[in-house]
């Protein structure tokens, strides 16, 4: 995912999902969020792909 070589920090948060197909006559393509992380900080990727949670000031 992440590399030494990539000049970009990746900060990202995560949730859980449910894809529901459409169906004719029902719904259209629909996401449900079951959980979702709830941090205020966004976890971060080191360089070889290792997460790593930062908190400043802690």
């Amino acid at each position: 995912m992440a590399s030494s070589d990539c000049p970009h920090q990746v900060e990202y948060r995560y949730c859980v999902c449910i894809v529901l197909e459409p169906r004719p006559g029902l719904h259209e393509r629909t996401v449900v969020v079951r959980r979702w992380e709830t941090n205020l900080l966004p976890r971060r990727l080191r360089d070889g792909g290792e997460r790593e949670r930062e908190r400043e000031g802690m």
